[in-house]
């Protein structure tokens, strides 16, 4: 359970009172900013609305919460909410005077927005099929909980010289994204025990780099001595002077890996002197009486590894989820005569847990008409520039125009495309440095006219042991992106590839000869 720091009611009353002052004085004596980012309120490009951000712990959400943010959406953001790929979720077009309200509203069902914006310890991620998923290594997500209690108890949490990011991850698949993390955990069994192995160092946007790997293997025991020294590194050693060099990963670009390893194992042997930093956390197993086996055939239901339970993944479209169609699934949820569990995704969507095979084709049912089940739908993309005020191009109206575009193909070419990735500038919020195809956006002059411009890349990989940077290959006009897509679609079915990874792999120049015919 998440535990609200002490310093969490002060900061909201201070924002309240910012708040005021702002209103009275203006943006230049009172940088809006300077005092919403830390209590996860940002200025939209309108720059008369806000978005609120509350913090959801590794992804977890109970129903209750759920409820209750439907009800908040429903008041203050025009009865729609955001899914994001740090697994938390954003309410949009807010008024200042309702940012307030949200955040006061929030707090009966245990959810804070305080440490979720600006220079802070962000959503520690995590894995959102762990406890639940069959070849998983072991469930990591009491480690998230009590790392994230850990981290934000310190006031500096949200004093840092820029976010810092911690991941979990129950397997090496890495879906809690921790091999691109300041500091990530990957599980593993070696030998039938329980071990970590610890990542740190990685991240995209400016100077992106995967994670180093700081240790083979540790005792899950000892993670918060990890962590300990990875926060008082960043804190004391992070450059507080330029922030676009002020990541965990500009310090390994500025000392080097070896030394970079060197000063964080000097952190590491002063957190070791700290008392009472050992976890004891025991796996228990809940008897899950209501399980029926059911054969179902779809790509977004995956059996669990209790026998007759299945998880349903529901991405809506574009991250963007409206209260009337989450509202048939709480009322679903809602009506059972057993508890699942409920996980954000850091895919823009979320997991019901611990359904029985009936009750999954149930739901299925239910959300036929407002989820996908093919991945080009289920693509990412950033919010983009219609909202976001360092937004260059206007990343959901390309993935809006991706979807149309593949509205009515035929589902042996839809179904050849993977999940794409779209940031709607270099900063990755789109997290488009990981994708196997993805893009990123910028401007360029043609024929006099300022034209939305994407950069295409190719081969990003996530996983322990094989995590890459995408490379960029070329740039295409964003008007063309879906018509280049449906190319690359027909080239992978022509050619006869299952996997896009080995499209990528082995024809890597007709993906090129590709571009060049969309070029700028």
């Amino acid at each position: 359970m998440f535990k609200a720091p002490e310093y969490t009611k002060s900061y909201i009353e201070n924002y309240e009172a910012k708040v005021k002052e702002y209103q009275e004085k203006g943006e230049k004596e009172v940088p809006f900013k300077s005092f919403g980012a830390v209590t996860g309120v940002y200025q939209e490009r309108s720059g008369t609305t806000y978005m609120v951000r509350p913090r959801t712990p590794g992804g977890i959400i109970t129903l209750k919460q759920l409820k209750k943010v439907s009800e908040v959406a429903d008041k203050y953001s025009h009865g729609e909410f955001r899914f994001t790929t740090r697994q938390d979720i954003q309410f949009h077009k807010v008024t200042i005077e309702n940012t307030i309200k949200i955040m006061k509203e929030l707090i009966p069902v245990n959810v804070y927005t305080v440490g979720t914006g600006g220079n802070t310890a962000r959503n520690v991620a995590c894995s959102p099929l762990s406890g639940v998923e069959k070849d998983e290594a072991f469930d990591v997500t009491q480690y998230a909980m009590e790392t994230t209690n850990y981290v934000v108890k310190d006031e500096n949490s949200c004093k840092f010289p820029r976010k810092f990011k911690i991941a979990y991850s129950n397997n090496e698949k890495d879906t809690g994204s921790a091999t691109f993390a300041d500091l990530g955990f990957v599980a593993k069994i070696e030998n039938g025990k329980k071990l970590f192995e610890v990542y740190g160092g990685g991240g995209f946007g400016s100077g992106p780099r995967m994670s180093l790997k700081l240790e083979d293997s540790i005792e899950p025991k000892d993670v918060l001595y990890y962590v300990e020294a990875m926060k008082q590194f960043f804190y004391e050693e992070g450059d507080r002077e330029n922030r676009h060099k002020a990541r965990v990963r500009h310090i390994v670009h500025r000392l080097g890996e070896e030394e970079f390893k060197d000063r964080f194992n000097r952190y590491l042997e002063e957190a070791r002197k700290l008392d009472n930093l050992e976890l004891n956390i025991e796996e228990k197993q809940e008897e899950k009486p209501w399980r029926k086996s059911k054969k179902i055939d779809s790509n977004i239901v995956s059996e669990n590894k209790i026998e007759g339970l299945y998880s349903i993944y529901i991405h809506p479209k574009r991250g963007n989820i409206s209260t009337s169609n989450l509202n048939k699934i709480i009322d679903f949820i809602d009506k059972l005569e057993y508890e699942v569990s409920i996980r954000l995704s850091p895919t823009q969507g979320f997991y019901i847990r611990d359904l029985n095979g009936e009750d999954a084709e149930k739901l299925l049912n239910i959300v036929k008409d407002f989820v996908s089940t093919y991945d080009i739908d289920n693509s990412i993309s950033c919010v983009g520039a219609d909202t976001c005020r360092v937004g260059v191009n206007s990343s959901q109206t390309l993935l809006k125009s991706i979807i149309d575009r593949f509205k009515d193909v035929d589902d042996n070419i839809k179904s050849q495309l993977p999940r794409v990735f779209i940031s709607g500038c270099p900063s990755s919020c789109g997290q488009h440095q990981r994708g196997i195809i993805s893009f990123s956006g910028k401007i360029k002059k043609i024929d006099g006219e300022v034209v939305p411009i994407y950069s295409v890349y190719f081969g990003g990989k996530v996983g322990a042991g094989v995590a890459t940077l995408a490379e960029r290959y070329g740039d295409i006009i964003g008007s063309k992106v879906p018509e280049f897509l449906y190319d690359v679609a027909n080239l992978k079915k022509d050619l006869g590839y299952e996997d896009f990874e080995k499209l990528v792999d082995d024809r890597i120049e007709d993906l090129k000869e590709l571009i060049s015919k969309y070029s700028v």
